[in-house]
């Protein structure tokens, strides 16, 4: 079983989601939050089940969907880190992930 880890900008981009959210409804904010966190725990049996984000598949990001935000993550061995968290009608740029 896998070991999920956050990194700090991972931490950060969900405060900021929440923040954001909340400002018109807390309640759908901390939903979201918690959805966002929930859909990781897969991680844990299946580390690999997401799809490679194709601007970084040579480092072997990979991330899964949980509409309509995206979760980059790295798997090194029983590691899985979460990188970042980002809506998904916003464009990632390779450089804004550290993988």
């Amino acid at each position: 079983m896998a070991e999920i880890v956050w990194s700090s900008e991972a931490e950060t981009n969900l405060l900021a989601i929440h923040a954001y959210i909340a400002d018109d409804n807390p309640a759908v904010a901390d939903r979201i939050i918690r959805d966002l966190v929930e859909a990781t725990q897969r991680l844990r049996e299946f580390p690999a089940s997401g799809r490679f984000v194709e601007e970084l598949r040579e480092q072997g990001v990979r991330e899964i969907i949980v509409a309509p935000y995206h979760i980059a993550y790295d798997l090194r061995g029983d590691v899985v880190e979460i990188l970042k968290v980002w809506h998904g009608k916003r464009l990632l740029r390779p450089e804004e992930i550290r993988a």
